[in-house]
């Protein structure tokens, strides 16, 4: 590992992400308990979730009928959560400036240290800590809640991520294979 990216990534979990879990965690009790009733008619059927991310670190979810067990045709809505917050880029800046690097002009994830020729390409680091969160938020609220829901975590347009419920690789792709596999009962409605 580079020179400093272990205590960046450190700081970026205890700083930015660790102070979400909590407020994720009660979103999506919220979810559970109340919000999945409402995305399709029938609800006993829904038994397989998917929440997507469009970037890695923007905090903001979107929850609805996992889409190769539940036609898009059957859903009624999505569910929307939203932990962003405009400081989020400020602190994340300030962690990196802390060690020498700056945010590479017209890049996203692309952090340079001029003074020693290092660099840090971010979106690694942001993706896996963004997937350990929502994986270990998702857990506690479904064991809070008693759900036996099946939920899968993943970027938008790529569809891939991870099973939210094991923290393992995922894609849309695959999710029936995977439910197969450990014989979890769903309900295709296609």
């Amino acid at each position: 590992m580079k020179t400093f990216e272990k205590e960046i990534t450190e700081e970026i979990f205890n700083k930015i992400v660790k102070p979400k879990k909590n407020d994720l965690i009660k979103l999506l009790i919220e979810f559970i308990n109340v919000d999945s009733i409402k995305l399709i008619d029938e609800p006993d059927k829904l038994k397989v979730v998917a929440f997507e991310y469009e970037m890695p670190f923007e905090f903001y979810y979107v929850g609805y009928p996992e889409s190769e067990i539940i036609a898009q045709d059957y859903w009624n809505n999505h569910h929307h959560i939203d932990l962003s917050d405009d400081n989020d880029h400020e602190g994340i800046s300030c962690i990196f400036e802390k060690y020498g690097f700056k945010l590479v002009e017209g890049e996203s994830f692309h952090w340079e240290n001029e003074a020693n020729g290092e660099y840090i390409e971010a979106d690694f680091i942001f993706e896996k800590l963004e997937y350990d969160m929502f994986h270990e938020a998702w857990v506690e609220s479904k064991k809070m809640t008693n759900s036996h829901y099946r939920c899968f975590f993943f970027q938008h347009d790529s569809y891939h991520g991870i099973d939210a419920d094991t923290r393992k690789e995922a894609s849309s792709a695959n999710v029936i294979e995977i439910l197969d596999k450990e014989k979890f009962d769903y309900i295709i409605m296609k």
